[in-house]
Parts: structure tokens; sequence; C-alpha cells
């Protein structure tokens, strides 16, 4: 493997009709950027990638489905959100058929009408992958999280 590095970017529009007191259409715009390289190290292929993310009312571009799951049934369709995310990861082959992975995420969603309002998780792994065949795959995996939801306005469920 010689050095290769890869860049992507991705932008996203969509309208989001308020309702309420406050009614008024807006354009919510999502942009992310990530970055991959992969090189050869201390004999072996590592991959390195990271990707960032920002939001205004389109929170669910942000994070990790795990992330979205987590707030979805809090955040109301036509709510004012701005947030960001940002995960990073490297990746070690040791052999054809076991790796070794260590991620870290982050996401932060702010409610400004809620003035208070803000939804934080930050989340760490390791893993290692036994890849015996392309039909099997065997993951071991150790994580911490932490996730804060502070709404002030309503009751999470």
């Amino acid at each position: 493997v010689t050095d290769r590095l890869e860049l992507h970017a991705a932008a996203g529009f969509r309208r989001v009709d308020r309702t309420g007191a406050a009614a008024e259409t807006s354009l919510g715009a999502a942009a992310t950027v990530g970055l991959k390289w992969t090189f050869d190290a201390f004999g072996a292929e590592h991959v390195l990638a990271g990707q960032f993310a920002y939001a205004r009312d389109l929170p669910t571009y942000l994070g990790s489905s795990f992330d979205i799951r987590a707030i979805a049934s809090t955040i109301r369709a036509d709510e004012a959100t701005r947030g960001w995310s940002g995960v990073v990861s490297l990746r070690r082959a040791w052999t054809p058929t076991i790796a070794t992975n260590l991620v870290m995420s982050a996401i932060d969603i702010r409610f400004p009408a809620l003035r208070t309002g803000r939804f934080q998780a930050l989340r760490t792994a390791a893993n290692i992958v036994w890849t015996p065949s392309d039909e099997w795959k065997v993951i071991g995996e150790l994580g911490w999280g932490r996730t804060t939801i502070d709404l002030p306005d309503r009751t999470l469920q």
C-alpha cells in the first residue's frame, strides 16, 4: 500500500416549515467534510479517517444513527436547531484477517428557541475484528459514552 489521501464533501438543503406562533419557512442547510488517509507504518496498513459536519435546522444530518435515535422522539420536525458533529478513527490491519480500530465521536445540537436547550454526546470505542472469510466477521468491542439531553420545555421519552 502506498500513501493515499481521499477528501469528500457534501451539502444538503431542505425547506423547513415552522408552525405555531412563529410560523415561517426557512431553508435548512447541512455540510460535511471528511478525510481518509491510508498509509503503511510499522510494517502494517493504517487508515486514519475523520469527518466534521455542521447543520442548521437539519439535525438528522449530524452524528450517527445511534445519536439521532437517542433524541429523535424529542426533536420536533419544525424546530430550529444549530449543531455540529465530528468523528476520528484509526484502523490498523495486523494480518489479512485481523484488524483493530479506535474511534472517537462527538455531537452537539443547540435549540435557539429554548435558550438553554442542548443535546450532547461523546463516544469512544476500541475493537478487534476477525474476518475469516468474506461472509463472516467477528467483532469484540469496548466502548464508553456520555450523553446529555437538556430540553427544559418537554419530558424525555
